[in-house]
């Protein structure tokens, strides 16, 4: 179109140089501008009509462009969404067939813990109830020893109940533990250690220390204060204040009885220490 333009404009052109170079000739002034203003006219129509011509055309070309690149984009949306239906069918084939795998395994596995639980739980009972049997042999057991205890204690309180029985008790425990820490020539049993008493301690260890070169006496007399002693026993495990004063008071004057008696009986220097 902008080549015909041209053209027009460049006919135009000479034909307004030829009009101006006509010798000396008569010029019809309104023929000129008549002509002119055809051309121009004609000139407005062809312009006009060419550009009418090129925007159907680019219309056309438009509409055209506008339906291939729609009739595009429905296909494109179209593969898309075939796509994504036939990625989910898949995904959600794929999620199937793992939920499976998974409730099977699931499944084995709590078989086999289940296995196992039953087992460990069967050795435990087993365990247990044979541990609570041989605990109960031993309960058994332990019963019968108790009452046998139980039975010896009693005798040993009826024994015990008779003071001289104490007496004889308490001889034989000093004896015993002198034996173990002394020779038999280091001690000497029933001695009459003041001269002229018939009081004989029950046991008298041999100490150097007379002039003479002899022996002296150290006098050891067992006494047992059984009772007095059980009773203060009861009054620490009754929590009474009251009863373990007065049971530690008969204590005390027991003990302070016994050594005087002692050192009344058996002491007397030089042949004795002057303690005992």
């Amino acid at each position: 179109m902008e080549y015909i333009l041209l053209a027009l404009l460049l006919i135009v052109l000479v034909l307004l140089l030829m009009l101006l170079l006509r010798p000396q000739q008569q010029i019809d002034t309104q023929v000129i501008a008549d002509s002119v203003s055809k051309d121009q006219s004609q000139l407005r129509q062809e312009i006009n009509s060419n550009l009418m011509s090129q925007i159907g055309t680019l219309s056309q070309t438009l509409n055209a462009a506008q339906e291939s690149a729609s009739k595009a984009q429905r296909e494109n949306l179209k593969d898309i969404s075939n796509h994504f239906q036939q990625l989910r069918q898949e995904v959600t084939e794929n999620l199937e067939n793992v939920r499976k795998s998974v409730d099977d395994r699931l499944r084995d596995i709590q078989q086999s813990v289940d296995e196992k639980l039953q087992k460990t739980l069967e050795d435990k009972m087993t365990n247990s109830f044979k541990m609570v049997s041989e605990r109960l042999e031993q309960v058994y057991k332990g019963l019968g020893e108790m009452q046998h205890i139980a039975s010896s204690v009693g005798d040993l309180k009826k024994v015990l109940s008779n003071t001289k029985t104490r007496g004889i008790v308490g001889e034989i425990q000093l004896d015993a533990i002198l034996q173990e820490i002394l020779t038999p020539d280091q001690y000497d049993k029933e001695v009459a250690t003041r001269p002229g008493s018939s009081e004989r301690v029950e046991c008298a260890i041999k100490l150097p220390g007379n002039e003479a070169g002899g022996s002296v006496y150290l006098p050891i007399d067992a006494k047992f204060p059984g009772e007095t002693y059980a009773a203060l026993q009861d009054a620490y495990m009754g929590g009474d204040k009251t009863q373990i004063d007065l049971a530690y008071k008969n204590l005390e004057i027991f003990i302070k009885q016994s050594a005087k008696s002692i050192h009344e009986k058996y002491v007397e220097p030089p042949y004795t220490t002057n303690f005992a």
